[in-house]
């Protein structure tokens, strides 16, 4: 994505089912550029088989639980850009801005975020063998454990 470049779609820190409308935009005649905005530092991935696949030693290569191969996203001209985390969205000026104080415009946005595990405010919340798993660096910590 070029800077001050106007991207005709982005979509913001999709999950899975998110992400299986892109094809379909496709073979709707959708032609313009997509950039998926996302804080994972990991091409978009399948969430149920890393916590359990992935945990157990069946899948530890990630690539197994990879939504699509890494070729399919420049092949489509869908540019997937990691470890950046949506900070504040600009509506009026069509704009959403990053924590690290970059602002991209946008022609439409969705915002497919989706939530955040709850943690723990009960005794015993802070102990060392309770593990909260939303990606690939909380799995793989646990592993390490």
């Amino acid at each position: 994505m070029q800077p001050h470049q106007c991207v005709p779609l982005i979509l913001c820190e999709a999950a899975g089912e998110a992400l299986q409308m892109l094809p379909m935009l496709r073979q709707l005649g959708f032609e313009g550029t997509v950039a998926i905005l996302t804080d994972e530092c990991d091409l978009p991935y399948e969430c149920p088989p890393l916590t359990k696949e992935y945990l157990s030693g069946d899948k530890r290569d990630l690539a197994r639980t990879l939504i699509r191969p890494p070729e399919f996203w420049p092949e489509r001209a869908i540019d997937v850009i990691r470890q950046i985390r949506v900070s504040r969205v600009d509506p009026v000026r069509k704009l959403v801005m990053t924590t690290g104080g970059r602002a991209v415009e946008y022609g439409s946005l969705i915002w497919a975020a989706g939530g955040r595990a709850r943690r723990l405010s009960c005794l015993g919340a802070e102990a060392s063998n309770l593990f909260c798993v939303r990606g690939r660096g909380d799995a793989d910590a646990v592993v390490a454990r």
